[in-house]
């Protein structure tokens, strides 16, 4: 017993504020953080305590953030289905979830090593297996109807962010874009793309119908009528990371679209708008995304 006599009190945990609370939950969950850390964060504040994991449920719920399949799957079986969420004992998430979300981001992280030998090899040797989307999120825009049933009943829903990260915005062959199951209620598409170490585009890509190598993004649009999908209810649009055949691609889609904020040549988007016969868009510019924002530059492990 001896051995303990000189070593100090152990501190009690400080209890904070809930002002205090909601600024640390609100200001890191809207940090750029690698999907690690975001998943490492969330895990982290189910078990602080009630306020905290009350706290925290509030502000993830209205910016929903989906890192992975299992998340999606999570949220949706036991919070929108069952509401029998750990958290759920204690609040009301299925109605919350359902009101008060206005905002959601999904993070389509690819094994980048993996699909650009994809993007570079012939139709044989192109298939990058399941280590190049190691947590199943392509799946949710791939399966036809799934992100729909998932949104159904998420009246408050107004924006969808979609991140992908080592995903090449030019692949008129992947199903990345299938946007055919977007809610009406969704106005606002942000679509970012960022690389660990691609500053430019690939200069070809495999094209198994032809069975030759082609220049998609030298292109005016992509996808033809592979991908009917159309997107009636979206009125402002967000592209970085991207190109102008993307941009332009997406715009013919949206009938109803009013805005375009991309960090593309504006003066490229309104001439191939004015060559498409698409008028009356407000087309400004932004800033590119930070390429490496996937990293784990914040580390909450």
């Amino acid at each position: 017993m001896a051995l303990f006599t000189n070593q100090p009190p152990v501190s009690p945990v400080p209890v904070f504020p809930l002002e205090i609370i909601e600024f640390i939950i609100y200001e890191v969950w809207n940090l750029q953080l690698s999907t690690r850390a975001r998943r490492a964060f969330r895990q982290a504040s189910m078990r602080v305590s009630h306020t905290w994991m009350a706290t925290f449920m509030r502000i993830s719920l209205a910016d929903l953030r989906i890192t992975d399949y299992a998340y999606f799957d999570y949220v949706w079986r036991h919070i929108l289905e069952d509401n029998k969420s750990i958290a759920c004992k204690h609040f009301d998430l299925q109605s919350y979830l359902e009101n008060r979300c206005r905002s959601m981001t999904l993070y389509i992280n690819i094994d980048y090593a993996s699909y650009r030998r994809q993007c570079l090899l012939p139709p044989h040797l192109n298939c990058p297996g399941p280590q190049a989307d190691p947590n199943r999120m392509a799946s949710i825009l791939h399966y036809h109807g799934l992100f729909l049933k998932f949104c159904h009943n998420l009246s408050a829903l107004l924006h969808v962010h979609l991140r992908y990260h080592n995903r090449l915005p030019l692949d008129y062959y992947d199903h990345i874009y299938r946007f055919h199951s977007f809610p009406t209620t969704v106005t606002d598409l942000e679509i970012t793309h960022t690389f660990d170490d691609f500053p430019e585009f690939s200069d070809q890509l495999y094209d198994n119908l032809s069975d030759r190598y082609i220049r998609p993004h030298k292109r005016e649009t992509f996808f033809g009528e592979r991908f009917p999908w159309q997107l009636p209810h979206i009125r402002r649009l967000t592209v970085r990371g991207g190109h102008v055949p993307l941009v332009l691609t997406i715009a013919l889609r949206a009938e109803g679209l009013e805005e375009i904020t991309t960090d593309v040549d504006s003066e490229q988007v309104v001439q191939g708008l004015q060559r498409l016969n698409v008028s009356n868009l407000r087309v400004t510019h932004c800033s590119p995304p930070v390429q490496d924002d996937q990293r784990p530059v914040y580390n909450v492990e």
